[in-house]
């Protein structure tokens, strides 16, 4: 079944793709597909196709968490994910649909599946929204989307629904959750959201899903913005009050912070960033989660977590990010290196990533996961190492 709707999902792009009317984000429409229809019912629409295709070579660890492969990590993988986001503004609406496609091909060398290789087609919506335009200042939406925030790099400590941003796997797109906004801005400076987590989307938990609701008020001065968010969870009863902040101190400087605070725990994240005179820039931060434990085996602490620690993405007390990177060395290269430090166990996980531009609609890339700590460790628990190696194409 999900092979017939990956067909027709591909002559459906197809089509698009024929049709004049829809254009690339940001580019301006052209002609109407259909001449003899003048007057249209939407203002813009806007569609973009990408392909990104990768191997992948993975080295499972041997640890507490996956003694013997016991999470079934697979060795080798190739991976074809077809991506079209569509766009299309009503004069009372706003719609975006992105469905996704996914070909992969795995193999086992050890775990349960040792030996055996597994072809997969997953046809899915990654993300979805529709929005409606109350007034010139309100605007209330739903849908399916990653919905992140705040400066630092590692993860998001203010965010009440989830911490984990993703960026140590530059290719890999995040798993949406189902939200609820409405949206005031009163001006440039000001504005309010009001946000509900009804669904986890594709998120895959480690508890119970728990909805749960926000009040977040942003405010955007000369050289800094701040933010400050209040939270509560329906079934818990659990309150957050988090914030951020970002302060550009000249034009090499930036200093952040960015926490929150519960009854149970208290997160707090500080960082820097300078750039250089050939427009690479260095960062650094430190991470202090006040609901880790700093020592022992994680699984005690895993298996223990309850419906208020379901956005948690670290599980002990002290970390350091250091990082560096460069989207324009030598005109068509792009390089990110990034060290995480686990200050308690000593564990780290180091991310080389470098991107080449082909061209205006292709780009290859190559990106290195080394991870290193003892059996008790938690960045080195999942994977020694990783290796990726792709293409992606964009139309």
């Amino acid at each position: 079944m999900k092979r017939q709707i990956a067909i027709l999902l591909l002559l459906y792009v197809a089509g698009l793709c024929c049709c004049p009317q829809l254009s690339a984000f940001g580019a301006t429409p052209s002609a109407h597909c259909e001449s003899s229809n003048p007057a249209k019912p939407w203002k813009d629409v806007h569609f973009r196709f990408t392909n990104l295709s990768y191997a992948r070579v993975q080295q499972p660890a041997e640890s507490d968490l996956n003694p013997g492969n016991y999470l079934n990590i697979c060795r080798y993988t190739l991976n074809s994910s077809f991506r079209p986001d569509f766009r299309a503004a009503f004069p009372k609406l706003r719609v975006s649909f992105k469905p996704r496609l996914e070909l992969s091909d795995e193999y086992w060398d050890e775990g349960f599946n040792k030996g055996q290789s597994k072809n997969d087609a997953d046809f899915f919506v990654h993300e979805y929204a529709v929005r409606l335009p109350v007034s010139e200042d309100i605007l209330l939406s739903y849908g399916r989307e990653d919905l992140q925030w705040g400066p630092a790099f590692l993860l998001s400590p203010s965010n009440p629904f989830f911490s984990y941003n993703g960026r140590n796997q530059p290719e890999i797109e995040v798993r949406g959750a189902d939200y609820g906004r409405l949206v005031w801005s009163p001006d440039l400076n000001w504005s309010a959201s009001f946000i509900v987590n009804t669904g986890k989307g594709r998120k895959k938990l480690l508890t119970d899903f728990e909805k749960t609701y926000a009040a977040k008020l942003d405010y955007l001065a000369d050289k800094a913005y701040f933010s400050l968010i209040l939270s509560h969870r329906e079934h818990t009863g659990s309150k957050r009050l988090g914030g951020f902040f970002s302060w550009n101190i000249n034009d090499a400087v930036i200093f952040y912070g960015e926490g929150s605070a519960s009854d149970e725990e208290v997160e707090m994240l500080f960082g820097g960033s300078y750039t250089l005179f050939g427009g690479s820039t260095v960062s650094g931060e430190y991470f202090y989660n006040g609901g880790g434990v700093n020592h022992g085996s994680l699984i005690k602490k895993l298996m223990s977590l309850t419906e208020k620690e379901a956005r948690e993405s670290l599980f002990r007390q002290h970390y350091v990010l250091l990082q560096y990177y460069d989207s324009d060395l030598l005109s068509s290269w792009s390089i990110l290196l990034r060290d995480t430090i686990n200050l308690d166990d000593k564990s780290f996980s180091l991310l080389i990533h470098g991107q080449y531009n082909l061209g205006d609609h292709s780009r290859i890339f190559a990106t290195a996961t080394i991870n290193h700590g003892d059996r008790h460790s938690e960045l080195a628990a999942i994977m020694d190492s990783s290796f990726m190696f792709g293409l992606e194409v964009t139309y």
